[in-house]
């Protein structure tokens, strides 16, 4: 040796594996691919299932003019299971209800001076979506009450002057006429 290698220091980098030969690299790859091939196999199915068994309703209520109804509510009941979801309608009398399970449902609607309106036997299927729209009545209550307002309307802006209401017609006498009447003294 010399002096000149002596000086030098001489370092080995080890792997932290030993080499490997062809056919251990091939069998590990073939083992890698599987691997990979099974992740991604339960990954798709693990997706596929969150999907399945799902589907969702949407539609519109609107009035008898077509004008949208907003804020009516939207009772949504699962006939096999009693499942029963909640929705309101938009501003633009919308409503939609996403990750609905498959069956069977009734949907029930109701807003404040309509009608409330059931529509039965509403089947679901996996991954679609059913459009189902209202189209509400007035309800009977809101037709009496606004007929007999408008009846009122009508009677008090109606009234013949009191030159041509006839003498069987009543009318209104003040207080102190109805103290000094003779009927009223007895």
């Amino acid at each position: 040796m010399t002096a000149l290698e002596e000086d030098c220091v001489t370092t080995q980098t080890r792997l932290c594996c030993a080499p490997i030969s062809r056919p251990h690299a091939r069998a590990l790859a073939r083992a890698l691919a599987a691997t990979v091939a099974i992740l991604l196999a339960v990954a798709a199915s693990a997706s596929a299932q969150s999907g399945s068994g799902a589907a969702a309703i949407e539609g519109t209520v609107t009035d008898p003019d077509n004008r949208a109804i907003p804020t009516a509510l939207v009772m949504i009941i699962s006939n096999e299971t009693g499942y029963q979801r909640t929705v309101y309608t938009d501003a633009h009398g919308r409503y939609f209800a996403s990750a609905m399970p498959v069956g069977t449902y009734m949907i029930d609607v109701s807003a404040t001076n309509f009608a409330t309106t059931q529509r039965l036997d509403v089947k679901l299927t996996v991954g679609t979506t059913e459009t189902i729209n209202f189209s509400r009545s007035r309800s009977r209550k809101w037709r009496r009450r606004s007929r007999s307002e408008g009846a009122r309307r009508c009677s008090t802006r109606m009234k013949p002057p009191p030159a041509a209401r006839s003498a069987s017609a009543p009318c209104r006498t003040s207080r102190s006429a109805a103290a000094t009447s003779p009927s009223s003294r007895s």
